[in-house]
């Protein structure tokens, strides 16, 4: 089983869109470890989950219609789950030593299974199976933990503070400059919150995500 995810996670991981992939935490195929390659000819069955609503899914079976036309032996079976569900089950998972073969990864969690030994390095499989070349590196340091590569990154976010001029006027402080720091915004923060108390407002400085 071992051999087997070695062999093909990186294939599932290129074309489905998926960020980890599940080894053992025995040292034969985990995090760190390689494990022998397999004959890519042999009738093969993956797993793989995700987060996600019904449109999501569709778009990764679609993927996986893709992935299994262009692999006839191979089979992928595939689950998932909202996000309040999904985590739950893999920690269930995690713990009897049955995590799906492919599976989306958070990166709130990455450390916590990569240094459990719960998630095969993939660097072997780059260049390989795993064509990395379309991703800028800075995107794809972010699945590398200790110098592993453990997980793909599937996208990235651009984020946008947005602020509420009127408010900042009601509360008489002054917002930070475009060159600000982040010690200028948590400083701005600090200020605004303790206005807004003061105020008898209901609300924080800023949203902590």
């Amino acid at each position: 089983m071992k051999a087997r995810r070695s062999a093909l996670a990186g294939a599932v991981l290129a074309l489905t869109l998926v960020l980890g992939a599940c080894g053992g935490g025995d040292g034969s195929g985990g995090n760190g470890s390689s494990a022998a390659p397999v004959s890519t000819d042999d009738d093969i069955t993956l797993t793989l989950a995700w987060w996600g609503n019904e449109e999501r899914a569709a778009h990764y079976k679609e993927a996986i219609d893709v992935f299994e036309a262009e692999h006839p032996n191979i089979t992928v079976q595939s689950q998932f789950q909202a996000w309040g569900d999904y985590w739950p089950a893999r920690n269930t998972e995690a713990a009897g030593g049955s995590l799906p073969d492919v599976f989306q990864m958070d990166l709130a969690y990455l450390r916590q299974y990569a240094n459990n030994g719960q998630l095969l390095a993939l660097d072997s499989q780059i260049g390989t199976n795993l064509d990395v070349s379309g991703f800028e590196e800075n995107l794809l340091s972010s699945g590398n933990v200790d110098g592993k590569q453990v997980a793909i990154p599937t996208s990235t976010n651009t984020l946008a503070l947005i602020y509420s001029p009127d408010l900042v006027d009601e509360l008489g402080v002054e917002l930070v400059g475009e060159d600000y720091t982040w010690d200028d915004y948590f400083e701005f923060l600090a200020e605004a919150g303790a206005a807004t108390e003061a105020g008898g407002l209901d609300g924080w400085g800023s949203e902590d995500m």
